[in-house]
């Protein structure tokens, strides 16, 4: 499929969410010297636990897991003797497929001391997209320093970004023909606004507040903050249509997660930009 690119800008009245590191939403890319046991015969044996709870815990662990646990899942409808767990299990194989389509990418890289170039390649094969550099020749320009990755099953946006940290190459659109890896530095991916949700990177670009008194009008105030962002789709994915303008539907104060301070059909309340 080619590479879906989607651009929007959206004018809020309130602080913008604080800048979500690498760090904060992945594990770190030192490898390590033991990988974790694989849970999934425990929770297939849970499917058929007594309690509801630990079989709904089951199935979404397993969903989780991805396509890794379609085939045991697979032998759980034809083998169980259990009904709850064989619907349990064909609930979850639907569920991974419909992921693996419209999902985020799970990437596992355990690679110690090899070329960028064999990390993109692994990373092209288990996200289903040919990652191309641009120029194409670019591997071939000069020598790559080695590199050093370890990550279990994370966003495929998550994990670009942590090379992106070290090696400066990101995924970038160019010149409206896909998304190209494009060389960059490490401090200048290091410092951008971005968060990932699903398969989109989301990042904010810039923002901007103004405030102006009407002394002719009453002394009337207006204020605008202004954000301007972008979302890229994994490159799997192949969006046909979308608005440059962000439909806002609530917003909520970060400081105070739980605290809601705005909604459709409602004015700003409360809201400090500081």
């Amino acid at each position: 499929m080619n590479s879906a690119l989607l651009y929007f800008s959206v004018t809020l009245c309130l602080c913008g969410q604080p800048h979500l590191t690498h760090a904060e939403l992945a594990p770190s890319t030192a490898p390590s010297s033991s990988q974790p046991a694989d849970p999934t015969e425990s929770l297939i044996d849970q499917l058929s636990a007594e309690e509801w709870r630990t079989r709904e815990d089951a199935q979404e662990q397993l969903v989780a897991r991805g396509a890794d646990a379609i085939p045991r899942l697979q032998g759980v409808v034809a083998e169980s003797a259990s009904e709850e767990a064989r619907q349990r299990a064909v609930a979850a194989i639907s569920r991974i497929r419909e992921r693996l389509v419209t999902g985020p990418s799970l990437i596992t890289l355990h690679m110690k001391n090899v070329a960028p170039r064999d990390v993109f390649a692994e990373i092209s094969r288990q996200c289903g997209s040919n990652l191309q550099p641009l120029p194409p020749e670019l591997w071939d320009s000069r020598p790559w320093n080695k590199v050093s990755f370890d990550f279990d099953r994370q966003p495929f946006w998550i994990v670009m970004r942590a090379i992106a940290e070290q090696t400066g190459m990101e995924l970038k659109p160019w010149n409206n023909e896909g998304l190209h890896l494009i060389q960059g530095t490490p401090a200048a991916a290091a410092g951008g606004r971005w968060t990932v949700t699903g398969p989109f990177l989301i990042t904010l670009h810039r923002s901007s507040r103004k405030q102006e008194i009407d002394y002719g009008q009453g002394d009337a105030v207006n204020s605008d903050f202004v954000l301007s962002f972008s979302a890229l789709a994994e490159p799997k994915l192949r969006v046909l249509r979308a608005s440059y303008l962000a439909k806002l539907e609530e917003a909520t104060d970060d400081r105070e997660p739980s605290k809601l301070i705005w909604r459709v059909a409602t004015e700003v309340k409360d809201v400090s930009c500081k």
